[in-house]
């Protein structure tokens, strides 16, 4: 295992690089791709909500199905009684958490092992999306019952977006970096 660090500045550029391409690729994966359309509207939407505002319901994830996981029907519901349109703040908010990702994946890469650029991308691919899609996807998948297409496409976005992200942070943490800022 590699001890070395790269200077400060490479990390930060590293992880500015890194958020980016992941910003980007958030933003095709939802908003120009079909990757995502799994996700449906509730059937009677119009039903759902009255009821949720008649129950003066705040805000706050809902699981119908009951905590024995007796058979039956069950839902996951995120409620937000009211919510405006996309925000400047939320995409603010969504960029600071790609950069800060990707200056966590870079530090570890910079401490990795990995040598050659396409090692470098698979530790990046590794350490970015398998190890959340393993904890977050196949978990909801497993516990909550989550479909198998919206599972594959969370994960598909994973990957895809953390190898993009890897072809950046592999290009700028590199060995020779991490040797120069220790010598």
């Amino acid at each position: 295992m590699n001890t070395s660090t790269i200077t400060p500045t490479r990390l930060t550029l590293a992880a500015i690089a890194g958020g980016v391409v992941l910003f980007i690729w958030g933003f095709a994966a939802w908003m120009l791709l079909p990757l995502h359309n799994s996700i449906k509207p509730l059937p009677d939407e119009k039903g759902m909500i009255s009821s949720m505002q008649r129950a003066n319901a705040p805000r706050g994830v809902y699981f119908y199905g009951g905590p024995d996981r007796s058979p039956g029907p069950q839902a996951l519901v995120v409620y937000t009684p009211f919510t405006s349109a996309l925000s400047g703040g939320q995409l603010a908010r969504s960029f600071v958490f790609d950069v800060l990702s990707a200056l966590a994946v870079a530090w570890l890469l910079s401490r990795a092992a990995a040598k050659t650029f396409r090692a470098r991308v698979f530790f990046v691919i590794v350490a970015g999306a398998l190890i959340a899609a393993v904890i977050t996807d196949l978990a909801n998948w497993n516990w909550f019952a989550y479909p198998l297409d919206y599972t594959i496409a969370s994960m598909a976005d994973k990957v895809i977006g953390w190898a993009l992200a890897g072809l950046a942070l592999a290009a700028i943490v590199r060995p020779s970096q991490a040797r120069e800022a220790a010598a």
